[in-house]
């Protein structure tokens, strides 16, 4: 684990007085940044020269914005492996931000790297992680020679298999157990496979039920939710207890399964629903439900209602042949029977029958769908535009199905300009939308065509373009994802309107303000009309939004600028921009003496002053023990000892806990002249109880052994690191027998 620590910075920086380092750029505050925030480094300020990721599936905060996750393609600080994407998660503490790898050790892929194991999603508070993993096997139960599904909690839990099973397994290192979603405690989990795991299930897919650590079969043909990335795990109710299904062997309709229950068709006719309206051939498409599972939203060109205006078109019993698919609301009882609801009745029938919502559908809904934001081709409301194109409306339980807004635009097709589900947030309270549209629907501002950033207003029903310039076109897209398409299974959306839709954030790269000059891409925050940048706009590279608390008062992104004194790398790191955030930057660098100047009475040595940091940087020093805790120490290493590491390349140590559990001792080096420092030990020691010496055989790597017969002599760091706390020690090892074979700094 990385722990914050400020003490090995402040000797640096003392040192530099010798000549020892270079000096540190601290940087100045962006003046654009908003007075109650400031900035903070989330991910640790030395990577080995790694970038973090700009992958949507592995950035995601926590809603209280304490917890952020992040990926990097390599691996440092407390990585055991390098899988192809290393993911990480930092925790906010007094002094800064920790950082702890989650990903297992991997085997390397014949191909290059190690490319098996996928982080497909998380609980909402980044308790838990959920990973597929092929060989080698996380846990002594999981089966070899198939990919297997774990849960690991958060930071260094161990893992758990999720796809258990006591049957044989024919060798497949390819099929994935594919994540659904989870309860929000991480107990219950869902999941598709193509194997054959328990008893009931049959070849092709399953959907499975892990409940802790028992699984258990719910049905066969079939997936959860609409079967295929349904950018989020809404399908499965926040409690587990609901979760909704679509069966291809029942033709794609949609059913939803209780606890303990069997599964029950919610796409069906209601008693007064037209004769024949119905065609079990005629599939539907689920869209999302709210978190309870009590509400659902599917569309179908079937006529479920008395009053629906779906049209099942030409040979229903065969293929859906011009048909035209009507969007409906399920209120689903206790018992699986629903009460349903067409919202997109066509009142308009001049440009023809139902909602057509082939290139429709829901765009959002509020959090207890009495708001539902969606998209259909026809004009469904009497005395609106019959222009061709999309056309967003909104329903509400008080006003019911209302138009918004026409979002076609000349030369151009449907899908350039229509709203995303993905590119699209809606507040609590659904009186606020943030979308994503090609057509220009802000009068006042010019999008020249491109995807602008707009909030919609149902108070004021108005539009404003957040991303356009004032007083000129816009010249960039603004966009609600990241550049990178996802790993995960069940997509995470990032945070980009706050619950009260009062903040919102948009990255362009369009300069909307003065002090944003360096003609690339940059994050900027609305806050309640006031708009002010989040990154500088001073970056020589694009800044990138990652996520934001559930309020929007933190707000994450990543970008290659040191915005803090603690960054000392060039690489793409992590920073939030925070209300009522910052952390003591570090005093500035002591400038070289010369000459008779570097003359001076002797004083005795000042002790260090302890400091508070944002960094996330390893710790020489001894820190402070957590309460109820031990101080952690590494009992001194002999000359006999060392002697004998340099001769046989193991080392017996001996370690006090500071608490049960593990401690990790790693050992680097630099093993050629100008070479970064690697890993050339390791060793887990488990101690089982507060205060216990627990020991271990630290064992030199073949490289290492190589490098010190090469060079005759190799610098090595100790580092103990258990419950927060660190202890390094260096050992200076001689290839030789004599007796001066090793020595200690």
């Amino acid at each position: 684990m990385l722990v914050a620590r400020p003490h090995r910075h402040l000797r640096i920086l003392l040192g530099a007085a010798a000549g020892l380092v270079g000096c540190l750029v601290v940087p100045t505050a962006a003046t654009a940044l908003p007075p109650d925030r400031a900035y903070e480094l989330v991910s640790p300020p030395a990577k080995d020269g790694n970038d973090v990721t700009t992958d949507t599936g592995t950035l995601r905060s926590s809603p209280s914005g304490d917890v952020m996750g992040f990926s990097s393609l390599g691996a440092f600080g407390d990585s055991v492996g390098a899988p192809h994407y290393v993911q990480y998660v930092a925790a906010r503490r007094d002094g800064g931000w920790t950082t702890s790898s989650v990903s297992p050790r991997q085997d390397p892929s014949p191909f290059g790297g190690t490319v098996g194991v996928e982080f497909q999603g998380f609980t909402p508070n980044l308790s838990t992680a959920f990973l597929t993993s092929p060989e080698p096997p996380l846990t002594p139960d999981a089966p070899r020679g198939v990919v297997n599904l774990y849960a690991r909690d958060i930071p260094d839990g161990p893992f758990r298999l999720l796809s258990t099973t006591r049957a044989p397994q024919a060798p497949d290192p390819i099929a994935r157990p594919e994540l659904a979603g989870s309860s929000s405690d991480g107990r219950r989990v869902f999941f598709v496979s193509n194997r054959v795991l328990t008893d009931g299930a049959a070849p092709g897919s399953n959907v499975y039920e892990s409940e802790d650590g028992v699984l258990s079969h719910v049905a066969s043909d079939a997936v959860i939710g609409a079967g295929v990335r349904t950018l989020t795990d809404e399908a499965v109710s926040r409690d587990g207890r609901r979760i909704y299904i679509t069966s291809p062997a029942s033709s794609g309709q949609t059913f939803v399964r209780d606890e303990g229950s069997s599964p029950v068709q919610v796409s069906v006719a209601e008693p007064d629903a037209p004769p024949g309206g119905y065609s079990a051939a005629l599939p539907s498409r689920f869209w999302t439900a709210t978190e309870d599972g009590a509400v659902a939203l599917f569309s179908t060109a079937n006529k479920l209602t008395a009053d629906s205006t779906a049209d099942q078109g030409l040979f229903p019993t065969l293929f859906c042949l011009g048909c035209r698919a009507d969007l409906y609301l399920a209120r689903v009882s206790s018992t699986g029977t629903a009460d349903l609801l067409d919202i997109s009745i066509d009142h308009e029938p001049a440009d023809g029958v139902g909602a057509d919502l082939a290139t429709g559908g829901v765009v959002r809904i509020s959090p207890d769908a009495s708001t539902v934001y969606f998209v259909s081709q026809n004009q469904l409301v009497a005395g609106g535009p019959l222009d061709a194109g999309p056309k967003l409306y909104r329903w509400s339980e008080a006003t019911g199905t209302r138009f918004v807004a026409l979002l076609n635009i000349a030369d151009s097709t449907v899908w350039a300009h229509m709203p995303r589900r993905d590119e699209a947030r809606v507040s609590a309270d659904g009186q606020r939308l943030l979308f994503v549209s090609r057509a220009r629907l802000d009068p006042d501002r010019d999008n020249a065509g491109h995807a602008a950033a707009y909030l919609y207003d149902d108070g004021s029903r108005q539009f404003t373009c957040l991303s356009c310039p004032a007083g000129r076109p816009a010249t960039s897209n603004a966009a609600m994802f990241t550049a990178t398409v996802s790993a995960m299974r069940t997509e995470y959306l990032p945070r980009f309107l706050s619950d009260d839709g009062q903040r919102a954030y948009l990255q362009t790269g369009d300069a909307l303000l003065p002090e944003d000059s360096n003609g690339v891409q940059d994050v900027y925050l609305w806050d309640r009309g006031v708009l002010s940048l989040v990154s500088s706009g001073r970056s020589d590279s694009d800044s990138v939004f990652a996520d934001a608390s559930e309020d929007g008062s933190s707000a994450f992104f990543i970008t290659r600028e040191r915005l803090s004194g603690w960054d000392r790398d060039n690489n793409l790191d992590v920073y939030v921009a925070r209300v009522g955030g910052g952390f003591p930057e570090p005093p500035p660098p002591i400038e070289p003496c010369a000459d008779d100047g570097c003359q001076g009475a002797y004083q005795h040595p000042l002790p260090i002053p302890r400091a508070q940091t944002g960094s996330l940087a390893s710790s020489d020093n001894p820190s402070e023990p957590e309460r109820g805790s031990h101080a952690l120490r590494l009992h001194r290493i002999t000359a006999k000892q060392r002697r004998a590491f340099a001769r046989t390349g193991r080392l017996g140590l001996v370690v006090t806990a500071p608490r049960p559990g593990r401690i990790t001792v790693t050992a680097t080096a630099r093993l050629g002249r100008g070479a970064r420092r690697k890993s050339v030990a390791r060793l887990t020691i488990n101690a089982r109880r507060a205060g216990s010496n627990a020991r271990g055989v630290l064992r030199l790597s073949k490289a290492a052994k190589r490098a010190l017969a090469r060079r005759t002599r190799l610098a090595v760091t100790i580092a103990a690191r258990a419950a927060g706390q660190r202890r390094v020690v260096r050992v200076v090892l001689i290839a030789s027998t004599s007796r001066t074979a090793g020595r200690t700094r």
